[in-house]
């Protein structure tokens, strides 16, 4: 009888003992997970960013585990990348319903640019208000057509338009990378294309050397690219990339005078254009790609992927960012700009952009890239 009762007894105790483990072992199972489960609905897309912009991870495997832990490490940058990404989900949903061609897309700023803090490295920080350049340039404006939109109209029925980028002048796409130096590369790139378009040959021309040199600009902080024209006048050239490297950061002007500057860049003489009406830029492109500025700290712009970007007039006033209008195009739409941003390949279409191309400069925002640009002519 008491082995009897002592048997039962142990039989109880064990499975207690059996179900306090499961329930444990259940118990630790969910704590250590219930981040992965209910936190980051966004680990594998954090882990294939991460990769692909930041730092390719060693490990082939891609378990939970790791990617959990990659962004227990990463806390801060993947809350970032959640929030952009559920954005440009939602924005995408929407953009579709409407029929719209633009589509956004995650690329290297996904995790680093915060709309609600204005923090963006990469853009000038002293940026230029639209009626700023208006006011101290406005005797520059180019005789404006009564009634351009007529004439524009004729364009689509005639079928034209007209690409930069579908000729072999045109530089490759660059990368200014965490340097707000976007006004050297748009400088640069418009006065290659101008080499080449007069039978001289170039590689590529040293930003570096107008982030370092030009003191009336402000190196990685921002610059005007008119007074970057006026630099390579003043200095009658630029040497090349690969004497005067590019590293991204503000550094002493570095003394080259024993080395000749690429012959063809000391350009003499430039076109500045405030435009009053869309073809007056139109005009001026078909002559040469045109340096210019517009404001790049949207989600629009800044998330682009493809198709073409088409917001409210007075989206913006602010330039805040340079970049190289290279041609125009039209769809059922009508007429959109083409850019080519000094982002990389990574942003964009292959690094260039279409904006839609609006009627009224005075009450459009700095975005459309109608606002203020430079092109060398001589």
């Amino acid at each position: 009888m008491i082995t009897m009762y002592k048997f039962r007894w142990i039989i109880f105790l064990s499975i207690i003992f059996l179900n306090y483990s499961f329930l444990h072992t259940n118990y630790m199972f969910l704590k250590n997970n219930f981040h992965h489960l209910h936190l980051y609905k966004y680990e594998t897309e954090y882990y294939d960013f991460y990769n692909k912009f930041k730092h390719p991870i060693l490990s082939s495997s891609q378990n939970d585990t790791i990617k959990s832990k990659l962004i227990e490490k990463n806390k801060n940058s993947y809350l970032l990348f959640e929030r952009n990404l559920d954005y440009i989900t939602n924005t995408n949903k929407i953009l579709s319903e409407n029929n719209d061609s633009l589509v956004l897309g995650i690329n290297q700023f996904a995790d680093s640019v915060d709309f609600n803090e204005n923090t963006n490295n990469d853009l000038m920080k002293y940026s230029i208000n639209k009626n700023t350049i208006i006011n101290n340039y406005g005797n520059t404006y180019l005789k404006p057509f009564k009634n351009p939109f007529s004439y524009m109209n004729k364009l689509i029925q005639q079928k034209q338009s007209h690409n930069w980028n579908n000729t072999e002048y045109l530089s490759p796409v660059k990368n200014q990378e965490r340097c707000g130096s976007c006004w050297a590369f748009s400088t640069t790139s418009a006065i290659e294309t101008f080499m080449r378009m007069n039978n001289y040959t170039v590689d590529r021309l040293s930003e570096q050397e107008l982030v370092d040199c030009s003191i009336e600009n402000n190196g990685c902080n921002g610059g005007i690219m008119h007074k970057a024209m006026d630099f390579v006048i003043e200095q009658k050239g630029l040497h090349s990339n690969g004497d005067y490297p590019y590293n991204g950061v503000d550094n002493n002007c570095t003394n080259l005078n024993n080395i000749e500057k690429i012959t063809g860049s000391n350009i003499t003489k430039y076109e500045f254009i405030i435009p009053k009406s869309p073809l007056d830029m139109m005009i001026s492109v078909s002559k040469s790609p045109i340096a210019l500025g517009l404001d790049a700290n949207n989600f629009y712009f800044r998330f682009y992927k493809e198709g073409v970007i088409d917001v409210p007039s007075n989206f913006s006033q602010t330039l805040n960012h340079a970049v190289l209008l290279v041609g125009y195009d039209y769809d059922e739409k009508g007429f959109y700009w083409i850019i080519q941003n000094s982002w990389g390949e990574s942003w964009g279409d292959k690094g260039f952009c279409k904006i839609r191309i609006k009627d009224n400069l005075d009450s459009e925002g700095a975005l459309m890239c109608q606002v203020y640009g430079v092109y060398p002519t001589k």
